[in-house]
């Protein structure tokens, strides 16, 4: 059926010019009148012609472009590692056709995150592009608590085997004393400075010529302290050492 309505196409357009070339006004639109009928019989010929699932997936992008879908686009062209906040990115319709699958339709769920590459005006927003920021130590703070960091070795540092999460037992010995004295107990450590930098992966020699210097080499522990407590901790590591001993794992 297509290749007699091809044929009946050209036979209309040899018979509007082959006496005259000169085309007039009526001819136009007689002409533009055939394509229409042609087209339409055409179109009706195909979807004649086609299963229940291709007229279905036909439905669906013709009423795609009908249909509008909520998109996150920057506002202004984001540099790497800028965090995403409403200044930089905003929230538009734009024809479902025209938008991708990977696109943020919610700008909730990415403001605060970093864009993890360039991002140009107008470009939408895509999951892929932005990544987590990293909570801040202030943020893992108690109420009514402070942060302290305390520079400790391979002996009070407990082998350097303290990790973040892990709960010490603070002991102090203070100068011209024979004794060490419990000075906290229970003390939750934050984070850990310089841990594993001799001897890691990335360093696997270290900057040491001999395991012996390990024990100089300083790095510090961050602790969760009171205000009376930090007072404490902090006068006795400048007039004696500090000892650290680590609590089995969930005791108090």
């Amino acid at each position: 059926m297509t290749i007699a309505a091809i044929r009946l196409i050209f036979a209309i357009i040899k018979l509007v010019f082959y006496k005259d070339m000169m085309i007039s006004q009526k001819k136009y639109a007689l002409l533009s009148l055939v394509f229409a009928v042609v087209t339409a019989i055409l179109v009706v010929f195909y979807l004649n012609s086609i299963g229940s699932k291709e007229k279905q997936l036909l439905r669906s992008k013709l009423n795609s472009f009908e249909n509008l879908s909520t998109v996150v686009v920057a506002k202004a062209d984001i540099s790497p590692g800028t965090i995403i906040s409403r200044n930089n990115v905003k929230v538009v319709k734009m024809l479902s056709a025209y938008v991708s699958k990977s696109s943020v339709a919610d700008l909730n769920s990415i403001l605060g995150k970093r864009a993890k590459s360039s991002i140009y005006a107008g470009e939408q927003i895509s999951f892929h592009r932005v990544k987590e920021e990293a909570k801040s130590l202030s943020s893992e703070i108690k109420e009514n608590h402070l942060a302290l960091a305390i520079g400790i070795d391979e002996v009070s540092g407990v082998g350097r085997e303290i990790k973040a999460g892990d709960k010490v037992d603070v002991f102090v010995v203070y100068e011209n004393s024979s004794k060490a004295k419990l000075l906290l107990k229970a003390i939750p450590i934050l984070n850990v400075v310089g841990q594993g930098v001799y001897g890691s992966a990335e360093n696997p020699k270290g900057f040491l010529k001999a395991r012996s210097d390990f024990s100089s080499v300083i790095s510090s522990v961050v602790v969760q302290v009171t205000e009376s407590q930090a007072a404490k901790l902090s006068y006795a590591s400048e007039k004696g050492r500090i000892r650290l001993a680590l609590l089995p794992l969930g005791e108090n």
